[in-house]
């Protein structure tokens, strides 16, 4: 039994070469000696006999093994709906079998590994859509507890920079008194710079209509100056509209080489720069609210 356990569980090449030595050279041996002259007893032609069935045994053994595979690889093959080759060749049936079969387990990896791409890439959008339901949750939450324009315009400022691949992100509204833009918030920028630059360009912004993208692939004639004064190499600019006329900005730029903003970039760029125009809206409503309070308590007290 240990011989067999032993035999078991040596290699097919091992085992076809201990099965030749024992069916033929042991054998080729013992009648070179009998046929140069030597006595061969009893005892060694019955173990020269064991030693040969044994040979015949380990023949049997490996012919065993290929049988076996060779029906576990049609059944797998006739398992996932493919014909098995009609070869009657066992052994060259077999390797074509395998051939099939590690084609199929490859094309499954294949697919696997799409799958698992496909798989990050969702998780990455339903992350992506969870922040900016987020972003606008907390920015109703302080619109319910009645906080400054100001803070929460700096809230959607802070959450735009980790939606978008930026380095910078700012956002400008119009002060009607001056007759230009003034910076409301920013992450990433120079305040000096960024003050300059709406300074200069405010009579421009007043005639944006859509959103202003300087990248790799875009190149606007006149708008690339914008991205140089703001020292990023890629920018892309939303304006900031109520009933049709511009009131701010909201900007994001960083310096990446081959960089272009996405179809999603842009899009959650101008989700927000909606966001700011309610903020806005709502912010001068409050304001004729109070005035009007106002007004009343005077009329009132007259």
């Amino acid at each position: 039994m240990k011989a067999k356990n032993s035999l078991s569980n040596l290699g097919l090449k091992r085992k076809v070469c201990i099965a030749i030595a024992l069916v033929s050279l042991l054998p080729l041996i013992v009648l070179f000696y009998y046929f140069s002259g030597y006595y061969i007893s009893f005892w060694t032609t019955v173990i020269l006999i064991s030693v040969v069935s044994l040979g015949w045994w380990v023949v049997f053994e490996v012919f065993s093994s290929i049988i076996r595979i060779y029906t576990r690889s049609r059944n797998a093959l006739e398992d996932i709906g493919e014909k098995t080759p009609t070869i009657p060749d066992e052994v060259q049936s077999l390797e074509k079998m395998i051939g099939i079969l590690s084609d199929k387990v490859k094309s499954g990896f294949e697919q696997l590994r799409d799958f698992t791409r496909m798989t990050e890439d969702l998780n990455k959008e339903v992350s992506r859509t969870v922040l900016i339901l987020s972003t606008i949750l907390q920015a109703n939450d302080l619109f319910s507890k009645e906080a400054p324009a100001e803070s929460v315009i700096k809230l959607i400022i802070n959450h735009l920079k980790h939606l978008i691949r930026v380095e910078a992100c700012f956002c400008g509204l119009e002060d009607r008194a001056k007759g230009e833009f003034e910076t409301v918030a920013r992450v990433g920028i120079d305040s000096l710079r960024l003050n300059s630059f709406f300074k200069k360009k405010s009579k421009g912004f007043l005639q944006l209509k859509d959103v202003v993208v300087v990248d790799r692939r875009n190149k606007p004639k006149g708008s690339h100056l914008w991205a140089q004064e703001l020292d990023v190499k890629n920018i892309a600019l939303a304006p900031v509209s109520n009933k049709g006329r511009v009131i701010g900005l909201i900007g994001v730029g960083n310096n990446e080489e081959d960089f272009s903003f996405s179809k999603d970039d842009l899009e959650i760029l101008g989700l927000f720069a909606q966001n700011v125009t309610l903020i806005w809206q709502h912010e001068r409503l409050s304001e004729k609210i109070e005035e009007l309070e106002i007004v009343d308590y005077l009329t009132m007290r007259s």
